[in-house]
């Protein structure tokens, strides 16, 4: 994914390798996610678990493949040189300071009668700015 900006220093085999690497990790994270949501919507219809302190973790269970996600960002991110990290860095900050600016924003929204929102949201809007300002300034520094 972030094989598009290269120092001198790095020669394609070596993104290559590395893309492949943090492709299956971020894989693993989503396929672990994607079966403990489903896994954990089953068990509640199965087991019945109106008041049970497993519903909670239940509940929290397909936090272990957000955490595989993680992880593999990390590793992702420890792998890459300075200026891909510097040019990541930049956009995340973009991107948080525009999540700042909305969220702000629709928070006063909410005092004038706009339906409250979960914080699911932020996240949602941080990672679709991230991906704007990635593409973004994809495009601007060709």
């Amino acid at each position: 994914m972030f094989s598009f900006w290269k120092s001198p220093s790095n020669s394609n085999v070596f993104d290559r390798d590395n893309n492949k690497k943090y492709r299956w990790e971020l894989g693993t994270g989503v396929l672990l996610y994607f079966l403990l949501t489903i896994t954990q919507g089953w068990s509640y219809h199965l087991w019945q678990l109106d008041e049970s302190r497993w519903r909670a973790i239940i509940a929290l269970s397909p936090m272990m493949g957000i955490a595989v996600c993680l992880w593999a960002g990390w590793r992702m991110y420890k792998r890459v040189d300075e200026f891909q990290r510097r040019i990541m860095n930049e956009d995340i900050t973009i991107a948080a300071f525009g999540t700042a600016f909305i969220t702000f924003g629709y928070g006063f929204l909410e005092q004038i009668g706009f339906p409250r929102l979960t914080m699911f949201w932020v996240w949602g809007v941080l990672g679709t700015l991230w991906i704007m300002v990635y593409w973004g300034n994809r495009l601007f520094r060709r």
